[in-house]
């Protein structure tokens, strides 16, 4: 590299990715796991952008942190396996967990970063 070349660092960005797996989603289950590996694919293929993907889904029963914020290439495709649609919608408890994980992640940063 020459004096006069700038080294240009991909940009941060972090998504937490909130699933509904209640049992209202049962209906369009297929539809929500071939749009969610889709994304994925998506921002895999996404140039000048290195990207953290969290996963949290949630039911009535439970709000469970899938997995903290990880670099892309280490995200599983969702399957019929790991999506199993059941019970009622907290939708705010999920929210507000994931936004407590991304609270401990980004304090733990020392990086410029886009959530």
């Amino acid at each position: 590299m020459n004096k006069d070349e700038v080294v240009v660092r991909p940009k941060l960005t972090y998504v937490c990715f909130i699933l509904d797996e209640t049992g209202s989603m049962q209906a369009c289950k297929q539809a929500t796991i071939s749009g969610f590996n889709e994304y994925i694919q998506t921002l895999k293929r996404a140039v000048g952008v290195q990207y953290l993907f969290g996963l949290t889904k949630f039911n009535s029963t439970k709000v469970e942190v899938v997995y903290r914020p990880k670099p892309l290439p280490a995200v599983e495709d969702l399957t019929e396996e790991s999506y199993q649609p059941d019970h009622l919608t907290p939708l705010l408890d999920a929210v507000g967990k994931t936004i407590h994980v991304m609270e401990q992640v980004l304090l733990s940063e020392q990086e410029d970063y886009h959530v």
